[in-house]
């Protein structure tokens, strides 16, 4: 699809921000500025610091036992909404993916484990309800410096409130011998904000101003926070 060459996004260290902002309002600035900056030249950043490599690592072996569960049992996962339940298609052969909703609420947390482990499975359901914590503190925080960056701030809780989140996960195969090596189509996200992980492996590719698809790379703990079409109507 695209270029060979690996594309290093600008990448924003979250570890210096506090709870409390107004402690650190000059590094909240710095940050802020380089977010929005980001944002308006890429349409996304590589955010670091944001997760432990432990953590990391625990999701990743939670998501591999996930993904390891018979055909029939992550097919328990349904949802009303589309591609928001198990999905997997002969139109995308090697892409299968899952979703919880809202995984800051733990009882989603606990209703899904319970539907996959009725044996129960402790350490899927607390790593992934960490990690859901950590990822809903990254997208209000870039929320906020965003509506701060164009004056709206006053509009921030209202958004909040009206937020919902999906926890996808997603499992691509190595293609057959002649099987295209394409996981999913060429996309645009219509939400707000994405905010994407991926493995050593790799595979993510953005389409850069000049119609340059570049691939993309960043550290094992790292995310790269991609602005969705609402946020670019914003910007």
């Amino acid at each position: 699809m695209g270029s060979e060459a690996p594309i290093k996004l600008p990448v924003i260290d979250f570890s210096q921000l506090k709870t409390n902002y107004s402690i650190n309002l000059s590094i909240w600035e710095s940050i802020k500025t380089d977010v929005f900056k980001a944002l308006i030249e890429y349409g996304c950043f590589e955010a670091s610091s944001v997760v432990s490599i432990d953590l990391q690592e625990s999701v990743n072996i939670a998501l591999k036992q996930l993904f390891d569960l018979p055909t029939e049992t992550k097919l328990r996962n349904t949802s009303e909404t589309a591609f928001h339940g198990y999905v997997r298609s002969p139109k995308v052969p090697l892409y299968e993916s899952m979703g919880i909703g809202n995984p800051f609420m733990p009882e989603n947390v606990d209703n899904f484990t319970d539907l996959m482990w009725p044996q129960d499975n402790p350490k899927f359901r607390e790593s992934i309800k960490t990690y859901s914590k950590k990822l809903r503190e990254l997208d209000e925080i870039v929320k906020k410096m965003v509506f701060e960056s164009l004056g709206l701030e006053k509009y921030v809780g209202e958004q909040m409130k009206s937020t919902s989140y999906l926890l996808k996960v997603m499992k691509y195969r190595a293609p057959e011998p002649n099987e295209s090596d394409i996981g999913l189509h060429t996309h645009t996200d219509t939400n707000i904000m994405t905010i994407l992980h991926q493995d050593e492996i790799g595979g993510l590719e953005i389409q850069m101003k000049n119609e340059e698809w570049l691939r993309v790379t960043a550290s094992p703990n790292s995310f790269i926070v991609v602005a969705g079409e609402t946020f670019n109507v914003s910007t």
